[in-house]
């Protein structure tokens, strides 16, 4: 017999699971825990990759594909055991053989449903009006006007490799993935040259075959500062690099050959001298492991990225036009079809990868609200971008889903700037006309 896909539980084993979970589970023990679930158990998925990395599986449960959370050095809550699964490991999975039919808000709540906060469970919208499920928007600063955009494969990644080797005092980069050897190299001629260099990467990654281990190795070597990412966030997703202290380049674009060479990115260059201390702030914190709560216009994941995303969204008038490489959150994906089916043009390029459960279902939900989606294999959509009635864009590392905005640590930026919005749009325009119709 193959294995099951996606590390899932196959229906026999999970049978199995759950008469030894009655057996050593009692009522005491297993039943009647809160509705707060720990981050990502019980969340509908796709592939593992959907359930925050590690150890935690796509599981087959009886309500249908949802992770599970690694259990190996943790107890599970109420209602759920620890069992060995598929793909290796022991997760928590509901003594029961289904997830709670109170959705817990760690996964977002659907369309028709809003997340109830006294409870932390998803409960049944009572109005007659249309369905939102955005969050309130409770933070909307105004948008940035000082920057300037990078629209890549167009000058292949020069423009960041010339800021980091022409730096005057110091650089300091948060990155997801470092590969690349010209960027490495750049870090390492800047503090050669006497700058102040320091590194934050991403030290575990959702799938295998991405690692920092090696630009890690050679930046320490070569005497640079160089930090794991905090243990707190899921993922450090983030792409920045601050120069000298006057400018964040925050990035869709990881320090990768084909990040520089080959994938639809944006670089917003933004010297918003404000926008520049909270982006200090945050990389400052990040390196020393403390936490902070930024207050600043950037977006922020966890702490603003999806309310700020959805007032973008909600400002529209007209047309709203994105760019993404993943497209679930079904808060985002819940304003946009609002939009749509309120007679705004929402057309949206999305990469040309075989969808997850939960975004071919956000495909589904736009299309039948009025949405124009494509997909576009040349080039790779690796953007993360919104433009709002041609006048106002975001550009960062958030991906529109939900773990992107509720467990990572993102930075992005929504702006204002004729010529850069103007960008944004142009590619976005020209790569929609390219696309496939979905």
């Amino acid at each position: 017999m193959l294995p099951a896909p996606r590390g899932l539980v196959t229906p026999a084993r999970f049978r199995l699971l759950l008469l030894t979970a009655a057996l050593l589970c009692g009522a005491a023990a297993c039943g009647g825990g809160s509705t707060r679930l720990p981050p990502f158990l019980c969340l509908q998925c796709g592939g593992d990759a959907d359930c925050g990395g590690g150890a935690n599986r796509c599981l087959e449960m009886g309500s249908g594909p949802a992770c599970g959370i690694d259990c190996s050095a943790a107890s599970c809550p109420g209602g759920f055991v620890c069992a060995a699964v598929t793909g290796g490991g022991r997760n928590c999975i509901p003594s029961s053989g289904t997830c709670p039919a109170v959705t817990p808000c760690n996964g977002g709540c659907d369309s028709g449903w809003r997340c109830d906060e006294a409870t932390d469970t998803c409960v049944p919208l009572t109005d007659a009006g249309p369905v939102d499920t955005a969050p309130t928007q409770t933070d909307a600063p105004p948008p940035t006007t000082s920057v300037t955009v990078i629209v890549e494969p167009s000058d292949n990644g020069d423009g960041l490799v010339d800021a980091i080797r022409n730096a005057t005092t110091s650089v300091h980069m948060t990155m997801y993935l470092l590969t690349a050897d010209r960027i490495i190299d750049a870090l390492i001629a800047a503090k050669n040259a006497g700058r102040a260099v320091k590194v934050i990467l991403n030290q575990n990654f959702p799938t295998g075959g991405d690692s920092n281990a090696s630009a890690y190795s050679r930046l320490q070597s070569a005497g640079i500062a160089v930090h794991w990412a905090p243990s707190s966030f899921s993922l450090t997703h983030t792409k920045c690099a601050i120069i000298d202290g006057q400018a964040a380049w925050i990035m869709t674009m990881n320090a990768t050959d084909s990040g520089l060479d080959g994938n639809r990115e944006f670089i917003a260059i933004d010297t918003d001298p404000d926008d520049v201390a909270e982006a200090e702030a945050i990389f400052q914190a990040d390196f020393a492991g403390t936490s902070i709560t930024p207050s600043g216009k950037l977006l922020v994941a966890p702490v603003n990225a999806r309310d700020r995303l959805v007032g973008l969204i909600a400002s529209a008038s007209s047309t709203i036009e994105v760019e993404a490489e993943a497209l679930s959150d079904a808060a985002i994906v819940g304003r946009l079809a609002n939009a749509a089916g309120s007679g705004i043009s929402v057309k949206i390029v999305l990469a040309d990868d075989a969808p997850s459960a939960d975004e071919t279902a956000a495909r589904t939900q736009l299309k039948a609200a009025g949405a124009q989606l494509v997909k576009l294999s040349n080039p790779y959509i690796h953007a993360k971008s919104i433009v709002v009635d041609g006048a106002t864009a975001y550009v960062g590392s958030i991906n529109f889903t939900t773990g992107s905005m509720t467990y990572n640590r993102e930075l992005g930026v929504i702006f204002s700037t004729p010529a850069g919005v103007q960008q944004v749009l142009t590619a976005t325009r020209s790569d929609f006309a390219d696309g496939t119709a979905l």
